[in-house]
Formats: C-alpha cells, sequence, structure tokens
C-alpha cells in the first residue's frame, strides 16, 4: 500500500512524465506545440478551477465533478478529469489506511484511527514518533494550491498565536511531498457539542443539570472566542461540529480554516459566502457590503446556543437558500416557547446573541461571557428582554408591504395593545382579550365537553364545533405564551437568599423526590438493558454522615429502611441504605435478626445485586421463628418473582412505564413552580396579569397534551378527549349497526329470537338494532345472547370448539341481555320448602315482595382495570398490576377494578351510556333462574368454585389477620383475581360473589319502599334526605355470609375500599 501511496503523491506533484502522456506532455509538435510557458499557465487555470471546486465542496453547495468539469471550458476538460482522478485515489488510498493503521506512516507521523472528514481534509489519531505524543493529525487530501493553501497555512497561523482552555493547541505543521499536515492537540475520548445535543435527543427528559452544564459550556466558549478576537482573528465558522467536548465536558473549539484577521480588506459578506448555513449570521448571507467583526462569531454562537437549549435548530431549511432567507429575516422562537425548563436568563442571553442588527447584540465576546457568569451566579444579567414595541417594529420592518397596506395597525391592536401594559388603555385592551376571548372559551369548552357524552353519531357535529374553537384559541395561544414571558422578564430578580428559600420549600422537594425516583428507574432500566449502571450515576452522591455511623444499630437500621424497599418514600439514596446496612455487618457487637435480613435484601436488590438480595431473604426465613415463617416466605417469594421478571421483557416494559408516567408529572411539576412561584413585580398591574395569564396558559397546555389533554388524550377528570370521542361517535354506527358483519350478527339473533320455543326466555321479545352493542353469539352454557361494548375495549372472538370467549387485556365489556321477569325479593329462614329460605337472613332482607323487571343488559364480569383505564386514562386500584401481592398472587389489568366510589362510578358510566344496575336487577341477575342461598349453590363448603372470599388459603399466604377465614374454602386467591377466574351462575355471569363487592345504583332503603315496576329502583319519602348507597355480593375479603345472594349493606357515596367495584348495566332501548 505504501507504493501506492507514493505514486498517487508523485502524481500530485504533477510528475507525469513518469507515466507517460497527460495533460501536460503533447505527443508531437507544430501549431499546437505546447510550450513550458504555456503548459504553466495551463496548470494554474486548472489549479484555481479545481480549488474553486473544493472550496463549493467546502461549502456543502458542489455539484457532481462529471457536471462541473462540463461546465468548464473544453481546453481544460481532460486536464481537470485526471486531476480528479488523482484526488479520488488518493482519497481512497487514505481511506483504506484506516484498516491497517499501524503498518502506515505519513512522514514523522503513524496514522492510528481516522477521527473525522471535512471539505478540506481528513483528520486522524496519529502518533508522532520522534517526540513519541499521539496528537490530531489534518491531513489535505488533495494538492494544496490557491486558497486552499491559503487557509491551511492560514490555520495554522491562526491557532499557533492563540492560548486559551477552551481553545484546541497547535504543535507543528508538516508537509510530506506535496501533502500539507498539521500536528493539534488530540482530545482524547472527546465527541463534538453536535454529538452531544444529539445524545440528548434521545432522552425522554433531560437531567435537572442540564441547563448548568449548557451554561458554563458556552461561558467558557465565549471567555475563549472573546481570547480570539482580542488576537484580531475571527473564527467565522462557529458550530456544534467544531466544538469537542472532553470526557469532563470541557469544550475545544477547532477548525479555524475560515478565519480571517479582523484587518483583512477582504472581510465583508460580498462573493462566495463560507461556513456551515445553519450557522451562518445575517453579515455572512446577505449579499451586500456589511462589514464582519466580532460580533459575527458571537451570532454563530448564539444559533449554537439555541440548539444546545432546544435540542432543535434556530433556522431550519430543506435548502441553503431557504436557511439564509430566514437568519436574514426571520427571529427564531424564544427558547422557553419550545422547552419551558430554559432558564429565563439563559434564553434572553440567547436572543440578544441572535440580533439581525450587529449593534444590538453583544458588543463583544466578554460580555456576553460575563453575562453568562452573572447568571451562573444568581446575578442580574445586563441584557435585556426585547421589548413587544421592539418587535413589532422588527415585523414592520420585515414586511415593509404588509404596514403600508395596513395590516401592521391591527397587528398593533393585537400585539402591541397586549403588551403596553403601564397605560390604562392598554390595560384596557388586555383585560378585553384575555378576559372576553380567553377565560370565558375555556371554560365554556371546559363545561361543553363535560356534557358531550355518551360518543353517538349525533355528537359529530358538536364535537367539530367543538374542536374548531379549539383551533381558533390555539392559534391565538402563542400571543398569551409571549405575553406571560414579557412579563417575567420584568420581574425584579431574587437575591442568592431568596432563591435559596425558595428551593427549600416543600414543592421543590416533592420535586426532587419526583427526579430521583424517575433517576432510580432510569438506572434500574439501563442495569437491566445493558448489565450496569449507566455513566452518569454517582453512587457517592448522599454519603453516610458521620452522625449516622454513631447511632444506634436499631435506628441505623430503621434509616436504612426508609431508603430502601418498595414502601419507601424517598428515592435516590438507596447506595445510602446499602451502606448502612453493610456499616452494621462490620460491628462485632451487632446480632443480625430475621428482620436486618430482610431490609439487606431489599437493599441489595434496589441496588442491582441480584443474587445476593435472594440468598439474604433466603437467611431471613431460615432465622424467622415458625410462627411468623409465612411471612418471610411470602417475602422470599416476592423477592424471587421481581428477580424473575427483571431478566425478562416484562421488567423492562415496567420500567419504562413508570419513567413516562414520572417524567410526565415532572412536567406538570415543574411549570407549576416556574410560574406560581411568589414574582417580584415593581408593578402591580404586572403581577395581576402574569397571575392571571399564568393560570389560562396552564389550562391550555393541559388541554392540548396529547397523551391526556381534553382536546385529544384521555384524562381523569374528562375521559376521552373530543378528538378521540369524534373518532367514535363518526364510526360506531357503522362499526355495530349498518356494517356487512354487524347487519349479519343482528339479523342472526333476530332469526334466534323468532324461532325461540314457547318456553324461551327471549319468546316475544321486541328485541331491536342496539347502537353502540355487537352481538357476539349465544353463551352455550347459559344460552343467553352477549354482545361486545367496543367503546371499552376491543370485541373478542369465540373459541370454535369450546364456545368459550377469548379474553385479553383489551377486550371491552361483555353485556348478557337478562330476560325480564318477576321474582320476589327478600326471603326467610323458617321453612326450608318455601321459596327464598335463607338461614342466615336478617332483618331488613327479610320482607318479601314481589318485584317485577324488563329486559336488561348487564356486564358479564366485573368491569376490568383495563377498561376503566381505556376508557378514563387512569387505573385507581390499590392492587393493580405493580402491586406484589401475597403468596403467588399479583395484580393484572384483567382483575376487577376497585377503589372508586359510587360518584365517581356514577359520572363515568354516564360518560358511556351506562348505569349500575338496582339491586332488585342485581339479585335477580345474581340467582341466575334459581333460589339458593349463593346463586347456584346452597351449600357454603361449595362456594370455592364460584367464589373468592376469605379462605383457608389467604389466611396461610399471611393476609390480614383481622380477617374473619373460613378454613372449608380453599380458592387459591388472598386478593382478587382476573375477572372470569371462577364458574359463571346460570346467567352465565362471573363473580356475582366474591372477588369484588359491587356497587348498586339505590339508596339503602327498607323494603316497605316500592320497587318501581321495570326496573324495581326504590325512592326514598320525600322528607327523608338518605346517602347511603347499597352494595352487594361480597369481595375476596368477605365471609360466606356476607357474599350471600340476599345480603345487602350500606356505604356513603364517597366510600372507596380495595374490595369494592362495579359490574355495569345497560337498559334495553
Amino acid at each position: 500500500m505504501s507504493g501506492i501511496l507514493n505514486q498517487v503523491l508523485k502524481q500530485g506533484r504533477g510528475k507525469s512524465s513518469e507515466s507517460g502522456p497527460g495533460p501536460w506532455t503533447s505527443k508531437g509538435k507544430g501549431r499546437n506545440e505546447m510550450t513550458k510557458d504555456n503548459v504553466e499557465k495551463t496548470r494554474s487555470r486548472v489549479d484555481r478551477v479545481v480549488n474553486d471546486y473544493l472550496d463549493l465542496q467546502f461549502q456543502g453547495a458542489a455539484p457532481s465533478a462529471e457536471a462541473f468539469i462540463a461546465g468548464q471550458p473544453q481546453e481544460l476538460q481532460n486536464a481537470l478529469k485526471q486531476r480528479f482522478r488523482e484526488i479520488e485515489t488518493l482519497k481512497q488510498v487514505v481511506q483504506g489506511v484506516e484498516s491497517t493503521p499501524s503498518r502506515h506512516r505519513i512522514g514523522e507521523f503513524k496514522l492510528i484511527r481516522k477521527l473525522g472528514q471535512g471539505g478540506m481534509g481528513q483528520v486522524w489519531e496519529a502518533e508522532h514518533v520522534p517526540l513519541k505524543r499521539r496528537v490530531a493529525l489534518k491531513i489535505l487530501l488533495h494538492r494544496p494550491v490557491g486558497t486552499v493553501l491559503e487557509r491551511f497555512q492560514r490555520e495554522a497561523q491562526t491557532i499557533g498565536r492563540l492560548d486559551h482552555p477552551a481553545l484546541v493547541k497547535i504543535y507543528s505543521v508538516h508537509q510530506d511531498g506535496s501533502r500539507a499536515m498539521l500536528a493539534m492537540e488530540l482530545v482524547r475520548d472527546g465527541k463534538t457539542l453536535a454529538d452531544f445535543i444529539a445524545e440528548q435527543r434521545q432522552r425522554t427528559e433531560l437531567p435537572s443539570s442540564y441547563f448548568r452544564i449548557v451554561a458554563e459550556l458556552f461561558r467558557q466558549l465565549a471567555e475563549g472566542l472573546a481570547e480570539v478576537h482580542q488576537k484580531g482573528i475571527l473564527h467565522r465558522d462557529v458550530k456544534p461540529g467544531n466544538i469537542l467536548l472532553t470526557p469532563a465536558l470541557h469544550p475545544k473549539l477547532v477548525d479555524f480554516g475560515l478565519a480571517r484577521t479582523l484587518l483583512d480588506p477582504r472581510l465583508t459578506a460580498t462573493g462566495a459566502v463560507v461556513g456551515t448555513p445553519h450557522y451562518l449570521n445575517p453579515e455572512q448571507c446577505s449579499l451586500t457590503s456589511l462589514p464582519i467583526d466580532g460580533r459575527s462569531d458571537i451570532f454563530s454562537l448564539g444559533t449554537t446556543l439555541y440548539e444546545s437549549l432546544t435540542l432543535t435548530r434556530a433556522f431550519p431549511g430543506e435548502t441553503r437558500e431557504q436557511v439564509m432567507e430566514k437568519i436574514i429575516r426571520h427571529d427564531p422562537p424564544d427558547p422557553r416557547t419550545i422547552h419551558h425548563r430554559v432558564p429565563r436568563d439563559l434564553a434572553v442571553i440567547c436572543m440578544k446573541s441572535l440580533e439581525k442588527q450587529p449593534d444590538k447584540r453583544y458588543a463583544s465576546m466578554i460580555e456576553l461571557a460575563e453575562d453568562l457568569r452573572r447568571h451562573q451566579h444568581h446575578e442580574a444579567i445586563l441584557a435585556k428582554p426585547a421589548g413587544w414595541p421592539a418587535r413589532s417594529k422588527k415585523w414592520v420592518r420585515r414586511h415593509p408591504i404588509w404596514s403600508i397596506a395596513g395590516t401592521v395597525t391591527a397587528i398593533s391592536l393585537l400585539v402591541v395593545g397586549i403588551l403596553l401594559i403601564r397605560t390604562w388603555a392598554l390595560n384596557q385592551e388586555f383585560r378585553a382579550l384575555e378576559s372576553l376571548r380567553y377565560v370565558p372559551v375555556l371554560d365554556n369548552l371546559t363545561s361543553e365537553a363535560q356534557a358531550l357524552w355518551p360518543p353517538t353519531p349525533e355528537m359529530v357535529p358538536k364535537y367539530q364545533r367543538w374542536l374548531n374553537d379549539w383551533e381558533q384559541l390555539q392559534d391565538l395561544a402563542n400571543d398569551l405564551e409571549n405575553t406571560l414571558l414579557w412579563l417575567e422578564q420584568q420581574a425584579e430578580h431574587w437575591t442568592e437568599n431568596e432563591q435559596w428559600v425558595f428551593e427549600q420549600d416543600e414543592r421543590h422537594e416533592k420535586l426532587r423526590n419526583m427526579e430521583r425516583e424517575r433517576e432510580y428507574w432510569q438506572r434500574n432500566l439501563h442495569f437491566l438493558q445493558y448489565g450496569k449502571d449507566p455513566d452518569w450515576f454517582d453512587p457517592e452522591q448522599f454519603p453516610m454522615p458521620s452522625s449516622q455511623i454513631s447511632a444506634s444499630h436499631d435506628s441505623l437500621q430503621r434509616q436504612a429502611w426508609s431508603y430502601v424497599g418498595p414502601m419507601r418514600k424517598v428515592y435516590g439514596r438507596e447506595s445510602f441504605g446499602l451502606d448502612m446496612m453493610q456499616h452494621l455487618f462490620s460491628q462485632q457487637s451487632f446480632v443480625p435478626s430475621n428482620d436486618t435480613f430482610t431490609i439487606y435484601s431489599w437493599a441489595l436488590f434496589d441496588n442491582g445485586f441480584l443474587d445476593e438480595s435472594l440468598d439474604a431473604s433466603r437467611q431471613a426465613l431460615e432465622m424467622a421463628p415458625e410462627s411468623e415463617k409465612p411471612n418471610f416466605l411470602d417475602n422470599l417469594k416476592i423477592m424471587e418473582r421481581n428477580v424473575a421478571e427483571l431478566r425478562t421483557d416484562l421488567g423492562i416494559q415496567d420500567r419504562k412505564r413508570r419513567i413516562a408516567v414520572l417524567n410526565k408529572q415532572i412536567s406538570k411539576e415543574r411549570f407549576h413552580l416556574e410560574h406560581y412561584r411568589p414574582w417580584k413585580f415593581s408593578d402591580s398591574l404586572h403581577r395581576h396579569w402574569h397571575d392571571r395569564l399564568a393560570r389560562v396558559i396552564l389550562d391550555l397546555r393541559q388541554f392540548n397534551d396529547p397523551e391526556d389533554g381534553l382536546a385529544s388524550g384521555t384524562s381523569k377528570e374528562y375521559g376521552w378527549g373530543i378528538q378521540r370521542r369524534l373518532e367514535f361517535a363518526s364510526k360506531v354506527r357503522a362499526m355495530t349497526l349498518t356494517d356487512r358483519k354487524a347487519k349479519l350478527a343482528w339479523e342472526t339473533v333476530f332469526k334466534e329470537i323468532s324461532a325461540a320455543p314457547p318456553n324461551s326466555p327471549y319468546k316475544g321479545l321486541p328485541l331491536k338494532p342496539q347502537l353502540g352493542l355487537f352481538p357476539i353469539g349465544r353463551d352455550l352454557k347459559s344460552g343467553l345472547f352477549e354482545f361486545a361494548h367496543p367503546l371499552t375495549g376491543d370485541i373478542p372472538d369465540r373459541n370454535p370448539t369450546t364456545g368459550e370467549l377469548e379474553l385479553t387485556e383489551t377486550t371491552g365489556l361483555i353485556f348478557v341481555l337478562i330476560p325480564g321477569g318477576s321474582f320476589v325479593m327478600g326471603g326467610q329462614k323458617e321453612d326450608l320448602d318455601e321459596p327464598g329460605f335463607d338461614p342466615l337472613i336478617s332483618s331488613n332482607e327479610n320482607l318479601q315482595h314481589e318485584v317485577s323487571l324488563d329486559p336488561f343488559f348487564l356486564s358479564k364480569f366485573e368491569m376490568t382495570q383495563s377498561q376503566w383505564e381505556y376508557f378514563c386514562g387512569h387505573n385507581p386500584s390499590f392492587y393493580n398490576p405493580s402491586f406484589q401481592g401475597f403468596g403467588n398472587n399479583r395484580g393484572s389489568r384483567r382483575n376487577p377494578v376497585e377503589q372508586v366510589s359510587w360518584r365517581l362510578v356514577q359520572e363515568v358510566l354516564a360518560r358511556s351510556g351506562l348505569e349500575l344496575p338496582t339491586e332488585a336487577q342485581w339479585e335477580y341477575a345474581a340467582r341466575g333462574g334459581l333460589d339458593h342461598v349463593w346463586g347456584t349453590v346452597s351449600d357454603a363448603a361449595e362456594l370455592d368454585r364460584f367464589a373468592n372470599l376469605a379462605d383457608a388459603f389467604a389466611k396461610e399466604s399471611g393476609h390480614m389477620n383481622t380477617l374473619k377465614f373460613d378454613s372449608r374454602l380453599h380458592d387459591g386467591w388472598v386478593s382478587h383475581a382476573p375477572v372470569g377466574s371462577f364458574l359463571a351462575n346460570g346467567y352465565g355471569l362471573h363473580d356475582m360473589h366474591g372477588n369484588v363487592s359491587e356497587w348498586c345504583q339505590d339508596l339503602f332503603l327498607h323494603y316497605s319502599r316500592e320497587a318501581a315496576p321495570g326496573n324495581g329502583l326504590r325512592k326514598p319519602f320525600p322528607k327523608n334526605n338518605p346517602e347511603n348507597r347499597i352494595i352487594r355480593g361480597g369481595g375476596f375479603g368477605s365471609t360466606p355470609k356476607q357474599a350471600r345472594t340476599r345480603y345487602r349493606y350500606p356505604r356513603l357515596p364517597g366510600f372507596c375500599s380495595g374490595d369494592l367495584g362495579l359490574r355495569p348495566m345497560r337498559p334495553l332501548e
């Protein structure tokens, strides 16, 4: 390879005589004979043309080589083709060196690995053999002639005159034949600022220290560039790709190939535009002769700072022309409108650096560096935000035709009229805009959205109007955002002590704890994915204070338990907790107990020592007294399950879900802290409008959140957003009534009802298609028709062999069409042979009376956590999927939803066009066509096939000792089970007894009050005002007596419990 390289280098020196006839030789003599002078002139012309092309390449604006050559004079084209072939060959050879670096040298340098490539050449890590020093070696890939050679020499001269930690050092300039090389300081294990920004874009949330790091980076860069300017030099190509970062995040500015001295007479914007377009300044982009000075580098540094703050380019564009047009005419959005965490002062500093007119920027890099220092030390910065009159003037200057046309007058009424707050007239204008346009519109949209239920086809025009109003409001929202920012920029700066006091309040501590919790789960996720802690994790962030070391063994153990384990309230101190436990074990006087090993097992687990955590749990079980072994066995099973899960995708998905939830919570909390802090205004009017605007903008942001906003998300407060309701309402008619599949399903139901025998419960039923329900056939055991409810989830399939429904976490509610009829409600305990016999009957159940009911739809299962979350956007359940569980039990999304009050249930069901069953409907359905104490059976010993109650298994698994366990039952569950885990009753309904108790619609009234025909609802006496509502069915913590078909008990409508849920009902239309 070295021989080939030498040949190419010789060709690059123009020694064409060694390779036969070429562009610089002639085969014959005569009129076309080329003299030596002609050859030199032609060579000079070719050099200049090639140099022009390389300039274009350097700028990123070069056409293909073939197209470029075709546009040159005919007499130069052959020579140009030869020269381009030489350059391409050299590139391939030098690039080929990378595969076997140790065998190749250029001059005094041994090439090790390629670090990068730019328009002028390549940069390699190399060893300067005589000095045994590692360097960054910049090598020109083509013959260094004309301005290319001039730039290369200029870069060497420029950097050689500079000495600053933020600037890369130059060691020496070398030439190997025609190859020019520059030996520079090597930044080991470094990366560019462009790489660093790209890494931040991949994060779901920026680290809490990110903006402090950015401020320090750019302060150092500004100080380095101040040194450059003081030496009379401009960089002219400041951009993220030309800023190297050391592993400790210290910046090093590189690539002075475009630098010129401030005294250079050619420093105007006339002629060729050099530099990377996204980071140019208006002077370089303008077609007029604008002077370029140190303020031009300030603008380019400002564009780089803007990208670092917002992770977006200040002047995006698809073409060079588009970018330059934006640089000249358009101001980028305030960084805080893109990322609200950007500190106010940093945003002001950035925007001052990006002023179009140089005299409005910082006068020097020293001033910019000083303002960044002031920001870091919480001092008042010198820069002031642009006032709104100034912004209006900018707009007029950039849009002169519009101003002549009179549009500026309209804009001024909206913008200037809003922002000159000090005058009475402006105050009136602003009050009119804020109060008439925003607050009432928001309030109206909120109240209207709460009423736009359920999502039926009739609602479609209303949804469309609502979204149209919302879009118009969004169009005006930027005015309020910018006004709020302007107001906050008028606020007085806090002293360092005031800032410190503010950051110590409980809201900040809440935020810090959420950030620590997120950091814990991020670390946990990284450990699962890569088997090690992330680079940013610092185990010494919470060193154990000396005061704790001398604490008693018991207090130290209690303190450690507060930092680890599933019940901890503070995150981020897991390593502290482990240190404390290890310190305890190191004490000769310390005698560990079984509790000690339990705490130690969680400390190990929370710090990633999985196998060791299992060993500690086993040790705790071994040391436990016999009476307590079930509890410690339970802890071991939980730990085994946790460790097993961490080694599967389930663990990874769970951590990602937790991090996503925390990201949203942290973002909202930061907005509150940022804008609802006690701002200091010298003008009370500013304070008044700031507080009002902050509330409105917070509402706007919450409404517009794509995940839980009222416009398009799903939220706890409002359920589905309007966009989701519109989408469902637009398709529900076709989905459940009119498309081919739905029509066929309903026709099948009607045929079967019309052909039903005389004793069929459906005989003569006047059924019509029900909007929002999709027929899924009969249950093979009960013979009753069942219907899917797509508003709450997917439509399930039936297994073609067994006829059973194939249920998943995403399955919606399934309704059973319960036939109407009359029955005797209540019971008696005197005569075994008479109807309604129940030996456990109580006084509020024993008044027997006949109730007549119409057919109705009742859910086949208790409503699941998945169905509730799909429709409501949250899961309120205590025994949720992250619940650790007892024994081998744990939560799942197919378990029933609980921790829901009667009031909340009523609100949610009303949105979906559903209701709670009356207790008459509930009891009628629970009997399943029979008349036993527990619906299907009368012997409590048989209940464990049908019901999940407080049984022997729950007692053995260490559940609450306050429960009354029935030793006859062994159902295999401690808390509630996934719906459908037990046998159904005669109507195909599951879990009517046990699992979770179920709310009913009625007030808790005596049976002497008449039950209304049709639904059995009882109404109170006019003068009575009872509150208690009825609960039926019993739950997993109930005894058989409490789970009887006739058992009823009251609770206030705000009551919630982990074993209380619901079973929705829908009237027949």
